[in-house]
């Protein structure tokens, strides 16, 4: 293949601060920084909301709880809930992706997302 020259992309990952994203079609996905410091070794969760603030509460367990979520993995991506009931449920308007910054919220121990900050 003369006059070409083969680009070998070095894996790096953007570590930035811990969020998550929301998608249009229902699919909140944190990125790196919020698997390491929060999700961790869990695989379920379950989903609160604050109308008032409007605040996404995300509790987070190490085993299948009634009316929870499995959060779904692949390989070494960072974990993803859908949540596209939960959404309509509480009436939350999500017509394209948003970024949110994700907290910790050490009285309810649970993973806080602020729906009013978008990214």
């Amino acid at each position: 293949m003369s006059g070409f020259e083969r680009y070998i992309r070095e894996r790096t990952m953007a570590y930035g601060r811990p969020g998550a994203s929301i998608s249009k079609a229902g699919f909140l996905s944190f990125n790196s920084a919020a698997q390491d410091e929060f999700i961790k070794d869990h695989t379920h969760a379950e989903l609160y909301y604050d109308r008032e603030t409007k605040l996404i509460g995300i509790k987070l367990f190490g085993e299948r709880r009634p009316g929870g979520y499995m959060l779904q993995r692949r390989r070494d991506r960072p974990s993803v809930i859908a949540l596209m009931g939960f959404l309509r449920h509480y009436d939350i308007v999500h017509d394209k992706t948003a970024a949110y910054a994700a907290g910790w919220d050490e009285k309810n121990k649970m993973v806080v997302l602020d729906l009013k900050a978008r990214k």
